[in-house]
């Protein structure tokens, strides 16, 4: 059983439609880093900047962009997460996946689109969520304004870690605090969210402040506002006991 597993927290301002540019640098901190996570887990459309038009956007680029992430993934040999702009079936989704060195093990589309920017108009917003395994671990992985609906989380299955991927702005952060905290602590589960730092093409404001929170809610570990990748180990054992001491979980319907 593994016991525990080290997350890598990796917050910084994407290049705006650049792909080249932003898994430069993230092959960067990867590198200036002495210790390297088994999940390394990036922000929200990490390859271009918050996108809506989707006509400056590219199908080749989410090939050449698996590609890169799985060689960096074979190269560090970790697990990479994140969301990116990706085209099915002529259908332009915000999706996040989940590389390892063999490739895509996983994928989510984006359930709710935020309508206030009018994503809804450019993307198509998916249709279910699904948990993902790695070691004993069991995680479910989200995309920022899904953070606001607390029965997408509410899985039959409930996972050891929810992470949450977001370009969340300045001027609500204090949701984005208080949300990841509720999370966790309905959940009795690990939440990790990890936000963009910077200014946008789009003219938002991002004060990273990337968060960890343990089963009971109790701040593990906070970012600050500047690009940094660190790194927490978080315990399965711990979090069992917390279930078995406190069965919370047992009582929820629906």
């Amino acid at each position: 059983m593994t016991s525990s597993l080290r997350i890598g927290l990796l917050q910084y301002g994407p290049h705006w439609l650049d792909i080249d540019k932003n898994i430069a640098a993230i092959e960067h901190f990867l590198r200036q880093s002495t210790h390297h996570p088994d999940i390394l887990v990036l922000p929200e459309m990490f390859t271009t900047g918050y996108v809506l038009d989707t006509k400056g956007l590219k199908k080749t680029w989410q090939d050449k962009v698996t590609k890169e992430i799985t060689h960096l993934c074979e190269l560090f040999q970790i697990v990479i997460m994140g969301s990116m702009p990706f085209n099915k079936q002529n259908r332009w989704y915000n999706t996040l996946c989940v590389w390892t060195k063999q490739g895509i093990i996983h994928t989510y589309d984006k359930i709710h689109l935020f309508s206030p920017a009018g994503e809804h108009q450019h993307y198509t917003p998916g249709e279910a969520v699904k948990t993902w395994t790695l070691c004993d671990w069991t995680m479910a992985s989200f995309i920022c304004y899904d953070l606001r609906f607390p029965k997408t989380s509410a899985l039959v299955e409930v996972p050891h870690i929810l992470f949450y991927v977001a370009n969340w702005p300045s001027p609500r952060i204090q949701h984005w605090q208080a949300l990841l905290k509720a999370r966790a602590i309905e959940n009795q589960a690990y939440v990790v969210g990890v936000n963009r730092t910077g200014k946008d093409e789009n003219g938002f404001e991002y004060p990273g402040n990337s968060l960890v929170f343990d089963f009971s809610g109790s701040c593990m570990l906070e970012l600050s506002s500047e690009p940094a990748l660190q790194i927490i180990t978080l315990d399965l054992d711990d979090l069992l006991a917390h279930r078995n001491k406190y069965p919370f979980l047992k009582d929820r319907k629906g």
